[in-house]
């Protein structure tokens, strides 16, 4: 199930490597050393990323998709080639993803909730939402924020201010990029995936 509105994808992947050897130079700042193998410290924040590991990188995300993208056709009954066509990394509404085979109804979560239903023959059924259980730290920090708003004048946030809580809040899943291979299938919706 998908609303209309839904944003559906992407069906793609990715590597990030950090590197700030452009701003190090910039200072003056310069690194050197002795290595024993091509790929000894390839992934060291003073360096440039060297062709080699570029290509072992890349033949990784192309492998990682290459298994997701099986996985989707096998879970959609889609050929590859078909997710291939409609993937590489984009997005799709509800109802195009509904078009495309991506998406098997259109609805909102009652509706899913109600097919569920019928699909496991229940006419009497609990619904429980289940959220992710919040830490100590968590906890304490919501609990001092409506404290302390109950004392702050109700203003509405700067543009900038809320520019800045929109992109903390998309861009701290980078912290959590933490895989060997460099190499990432991420869910922005899925925290188990963040």
């Amino acid at each position: 199930f998908a609303a209309n509105t839904t944003i559906t994808g992407s069906i793609g992947i990715f590597g990030v490597i950090p590197t700030f050897e452009k701003t190090l130079d910039r200072y003056g700042i310069t690194t050197d050393g002795v290595s024993t193998t091509p790929l000894a410290g390839a992934a060291s924040i003073e360096r440039g990323i060297s062709p080699a590991f570029a290509e072992l990188i890349q033949a990784n995300i192309e492998a990682g998709y290459s298994q997701f993208i099986e996985m989707v056709a096998e879970s959609r009954g889609m050929t590859v080639e078909a997710v291939d066509n409609i993937a590489q990394g984009r997005v799709w509404t509800g109802a195009a993803a509904k078009e495309i085979g991506l998406v098997d109804e259109i609805g909102e979560l009652q509706a899913a909730i109600d097919a569920a239903a019928e699909l496991a023959e229940l006419t009497d059924f609990d619904v429980w939402h289940v959220e992710p259980e919040r830490s100590t730290q968590e906890q304490i920090i919501e609990a001092l924020t409506a404290s302390i708003s109950d004392y702050l004048p109700s203003r509405p946030a700067t543009l900038i201010g809320r520019i800045e809580s929109a992109m903390r809040a998309e861009l701290e899943w980078i912290d959590n990029l933490n895989d060997p291979m460099h190499a990432y299938a991420i869910c922005t919706d899925c925290p188990e995936l963040r």
